[in-house]
C-alpha cells in the first residue's frame, strides 16, 4: 500500500525573496538574473537533459542562517536543493522541482585539524584543494 502524499509545492514570491535577504543579506540571494541561475540548474552530468531552473539561489553564511532558510522554505512549503561545488554526476544538485537551491559556498570553514586522531571538522563548502593545503604541514591529506 502507497501512502505517500502528494506535496504540492509553492512558488517562490516577493514576499519570500525579501524574506530570504533579511536571512541572509540582499547581496547573498540571486533571483534574476537568468544566466546566473542557469549554473545551477544542473551539476557536471553531460548534455542538458538533467536541467531544471531554480527560482532562487540563496547562499548562507552560517548555520543559523541555513536553519532559518529552511524553516521560511518549510513553512511556504517550497522545496530546497543543497548544493556544493556541483561537481557530481549524479543529479543532487539538480533543483528537479525549481524552488531555492542552498549553496554551501560560503560555508568553507576549516573548523579544526585534529592530527593526532586524524580527525578534521569542515563546514560543507570547503573545497578539497583548500583543506589539502591546510593538512600538507600535519603530512595529512583528505582524497
Amino acid at each position: 500500500m502507497n501512502t505517500a502524499a502528494v506535496v504540492k509545492y509553492r512558488p517562490v514570491t516577493p514576499a519570500v525573496i525579501a524574506a530570504l535577504q533579511q536571512i541572509v543579506g540582499d547581496t547573498q540571494v540571486l533571483c534574476q538574473d537568468q544566466d546566473k541561475l542557469a549554473e545551477f540548474s544542473h551539476d557536471e552530468i553531460p548534455g542538458t537533459y538533467y536541467r531544471t531552473m531554480p527560482e532562487a539561489v540563496v547562499f548562507p553564511a552560517t548555520a543559523a542562517e541555513v536553519a532559518a532558510v529552511v524553516k521560511l522554505a518549510n513553512q511556504e512549503c517550497i522545496p530546497l536543493t543543497p548544493r556544493g561545488a556541483g561537481s557530481g554526476l549524479s543529479g543532487g544538485a539538480v533543483p528537479v522541482y525549481g524552488g531555492i537551491v542552498v549553496s554551501t559556498r560560503r560555508l568553507n570553514r576549516i573548523l579544526e585539524i585534529d592530527p593526532d586522531n586524524m580527525m578534521i571538522t569542515v563546514e560543507p563548502g570547503v573545497i578539497a584543494n583548500d583543506l589539502n593545503e591546510h593538512l600538507k604541514p600535519y603530512g595529512l591529506f583528505y582524497a
